[in-house]
């Protein structure tokens, strides 16, 4: 993939997926499918 794809935060959930990375903490991701979720991670 050549561009990062477009993805609006919703919340504070890019704070708080970056505060489990850096920490090593388990994340589940739940919605129904097209809402975003793969986007939000890449």
């Amino acid at each position: 993939m050549d561009q990062i794809p477009f993805y609006q935060p919703q919340g504070d959930e890019a704070v708080l997926f970056e505060h489990a990375f850096q920490h090593q903490l388990p994340v589940l991701l739940k919605g129904p499918t097209g809402c975003g979720k793969t986007r939000f991670v890449r």
